[in-house]
């Protein structure tokens, strides 16, 4: 039997790509990633089997205009067409995504902010115009949510027939606690997301700093890096909190998993609707804390409301610091959340099973 080929174009250094090719070397794919963004991962653990190219390595690029970009992007879809791979899945809809299409076994997935437009202004009509074309012109998508799915929808009304809502879930082996929650009178909180205004890392401090004011037996670990890293730093500072908040900066998955078993509550406080999934509360709702997240993009399909943990409004800082003090002061229902939280992502949100669902799709996309 011939060995089925797999093509990913993506980002070569992103978790999300690497998880991704990794689960189809594991079923013995010939799998190659196109890295668009010419960076290679180092960062993660990689099935010895993938090969990896930065897009230049793939496809020779000269000069710098955008004309000779394009041009690539032309070589590029020739390439791929040439090479014969089973299947040709783009992650992230972008310049590169658009000269793609028309490629009969092309697979583009929807991250979220590809496609959902954050900003105060109105997108502009070109914008609008590309991610149209795009999703007219492929015939499979998938998404990570049934809110990403429908943003598509409102781009391109016939797309719903294309759409497969596969979510990036939990490998549940790897995310197993070894201590009960809030088994203690200390309390610790973990939020672990970029340092951008998009993740709310500002109001979760200003939250916390009013709770820390009433109960002293609260601390706060700091996941992650980013933009704001300044702001969060000069913030602890300024009002004394370097003996409650813990920042632990970029740190590998591994260390992520530590970070959530030694806490007892997740807080997730977004405020962009570009938030299209949530994988980081799932993970935490694997590892039994009771979540805190906010009503914003697809984060909402991700918890259980007052069963998995709370579910409150973004930018709400008074609200924040309410739904964190209620857990605390009710920590038996809590501790329930999260043991549901576990039972409901092994249920729903389990990486072998969404493996087995693109699986499927590849399968049907080869058939047709």
């Amino acid at each position: 039997m011939n060995q089925n080929t797999l093509a990913i174009v993506s980002l070569g250094d992103n978790i999300h790509t690497i998880r991704w090719a990794n689960s189809f070397a594991e079923r013995d794919w010939d799998v190659t990633i196109i890295s668009t963004n010419n960076k290679k991962n180092v960062h993660h653990r990689q099935h010895p089997n993938i090969k990896i190219f930065t897009l230049d390595e793939y496809v020779k690029f000269e000069g710098s205009s955008l004309i000779k970009r394009i041009q690539q992007y032309r070589s590029l879809k020739r390439k791929l067409k040439g090479e014969k791979y089973d299947i040709i899945h783009a992650h992230f809809i972008s310049h590169y995504t658009y000269f793609l299409t028309g490629l009969n076994n092309l697979i583009i997935s929807l991250w979220g902010k590809d496609i959902i437009w954050d900003y105060s202004y109105k997108e502009p009509i070109i914008k609008k115009m590309i991610k149209k074309a795009i999703l007219k012109r492929v015939n499979y998508i998938s998404t990570t949510s049934n809110f990403l799915k429908h943003t598509a929808i409102s781009y391109f009304k016939n797309s719903e027939k294309k759409i497969r809502v596969i979510p990036f879930g939990v490998k549940m082996e790897y995310f197993v606690p070894s201590r009960e929650k809030l088994s203690s009178q200390n309390v610790k909180l973990v939020f672990i997301k970029h340092l951008e205004v998009k993740y709310g890392p500002m109001i979760l401090l200003e939250a916390f700093k009013k709770v820390v004011s009433e109960n002293n037996n609260i601390e706060l670990i700091l996941v992650g890096d980013g933009s704001l890293r300044k702001d969060v730093l000069d913030f602890v500072e300024k009002n004394n909190l370097q003996s409650k908040v813990h920042y632990r900066g970029k740190v590998s998955h591994e260390e992520i998993i530590s970070a959530l078993d030694e806490s007892d509550i997740f807080v997730m406080p977004s405020v962009f609707q570009s938030e299209s999934f949530g994988v980081a509360a799932i993970e935490a709702s694997a590892m039994e804390l009771p979540i805190i997240v906010t009503r914003v993009g697809g984060v909402p399909e991700v918890i259980v409301d007052h069963k998995t943990g709370l579910l409150i409004e973004p930018n709400k800082t008074e609200e924040l610091k309410n739904a964190i003090e209620w857990l605390i002061e009710n920590k038996e229902k809590a501790k329930q959340m999260g043991k549901y939280g576990r039972i409901f992502t092994k249920n729903n949100y389990s990486w072998d099973e969404n493996v087995n669902q693109m699986h499927d799709y590849y399968n049907y996309i080869i058939s047709q």
